[in-house]
């Protein structure tokens, strides 16, 4: 089962502790509605990712984590954005 959470972050202040508070609760309810891991489908909330992490039982796949190992193996040192 996948369960799916939407939140339009446009419609709030850009207040990182609001966000962070509304993120935290709906990972909550994602967990309590039986999810078995969380994935964040934005970059810049990662940002929050430790609040989320704190705040429920099941982990919190990152996007980062897979994008750095792949990085480490290839063997480079530095990544910069080309465009």
């Amino acid at each position: 089962m996948i369960l799916l959470f939407w939140i339009r972050f446009c419609q709030y202040e850009i207040q990182i502790e609001k966000l962070e508070q509304i993120l935290a609760d709906a990972a909550l309810l994602l967990q309590q509605a039986g999810a078995d891991f969380l994935v964040l489908c934005t970059n810049t909330m990662h940002k929050v990712a430790p609040v989320i992490e704190s705040a429920t039982q099941i982990p919190l796949l990152h996007i980062a984590d897979p994008t750095a190992h792949a990085i480490k193996q290839a063997g480079y040192k530095r990544v910069h954005d080309a465009f």
